[in-house]
């Protein structure tokens, strides 16, 4: 069998749903399997499994919920395929997907691809989705391609060989920053890792402000974990959203000091910075989306990112999950 297909899945049955749908419709022609792992779920997909197994070959197993680790690694060994693909639940595929992985990875040993808007996206989820992939907020580190030494394929949208997976061991950690850790030891191994640019899934962001908070925790969390395990992997630009959030406590410390003139002077520079930086986001965000409510969503999605990384890798500093290996 040419792919297997894993898929974690959590509470999402109509997620499922569609993302099988997607594999019905595949120019791909050879054969390949989709192995559903349920983890511990109240609202089970089985049903919907069952709406496709005339038109699929889908494995569908159910166990403990222990991270997304876990779960990926129950699907790797059960897995027949030569390629083993790994996808997120809430995200669409195009009908050429599996086409466009079988052309671009023939001289790879392990691949990622983009995640580009849902299609049916909401402005809030728009502007999430802004944040997350524009060059302006995030310096473009998700959604475009990256140099072969720098890039590092990520668990919404990745695949390697079976050779990999035996050597690697798959997941080594059940959760924050599991597909960094995997995608680290990938490289370090020597493997070659392809980015496949038309290999594109449809990730849906998160549906709130509140929603996008609490994962932006989880993302400064996880980059102290990995940091942790694989120390060379931290970058200056990390601390970005840190800097962000101390900008508006210098200010007040500059404005409230015996500084006079200069620190005036100073604070007024800070702002006036800020401020534009601000502008420039909200009317980027707007224009490209053609409704300024996104404009606005966006500034508020910035902030709940920067603020919510910076708590989480404070958070992982000081309370740290203690979890490194599975």
């Amino acid at each position: 069998m040419q792919f297997s297909v894993i898929i974690p899945v959590y509470n999402r049955p109509d997620h499922i749903e569609n993302l099988l749908h997607c594999f019905t419709k595949q120019t791909f022609k050879e054969n390949f399997e989709i192995v559903i792992v349920e983890s511990g779920s109240t609202v089970k997909s089985n049903q919907v499994v069952k709406k496709f197994e005339t038109d699929l070959s889908i494995q569908y197993h159910c166990k403990s919920n222990e991270g997304p680790g876990s779960s990926r690694n129950y699907g790797l060994q059960r897995a027949k395929g030569r390629l083993l693909i790994i996808l997120d639940s809430d995200t669409l595929i195009a009908p050429d997907y599996l086409e466009q992985v079988d052309h671009g990875c023939k001289d790879a040993d392990a691949f990622g691809g983009p995640d580009a808007l849902h299609p049916k996206a909401s402005e809030i989820q728009k502007a999430i989705d802004f944040c997350m992939t524009s060059r302006l907020t995030t310096g473009g580190t998700r959604g475009h391609q990256k140099s072969l030494g720098n890039f590092l394929p990520r668990s919404f949208n990745m695949g390697f060989s079976e050779k990999v997976a035996k050597h690697t061991g798959g997941f080594a950690i059940p959760s924050l920053g599991e597909d960094l850790d995997l995608s680290l030891r990938i490289r370090k191994l020597g493997f070659k890792i392809c980015f496949i640019p038309k290999a594109i899934v449809y990730h849906e962001r998160k549906k709130s402000l509140h929603a996008f908070f609490k994962q932006a925790i989880l993302f400064g969390r996880s980059r102290v974990h990995i940091t942790k395990i694989h120390p060379h992997s931290f970058k200056a630009f990390h601390l970005l959203p840190l800097m962000c959030c101390l900008l508006p406590l210098l200010v007040c410390i500059i404005t409230s000091a015996d500084f006079g003139m200069t620190g005036v002077l100073s604070a007024v520079f800070v702002l006036s910075a800020y401020g534009l930086y601000t502008l420039t986001l909200f009317l980027w965000a707007a224009i490209k989306h053609k409704h300024f409510i996104v404009g606005w969503y966006a500034v508020c999605a910035f902030f709940m990112l920067n603020v919510g990384y910076t708590f989480g890798m404070l958070l992982e500093c000081f309370c740290p999950t203690g979890k490194t290996s599975m």
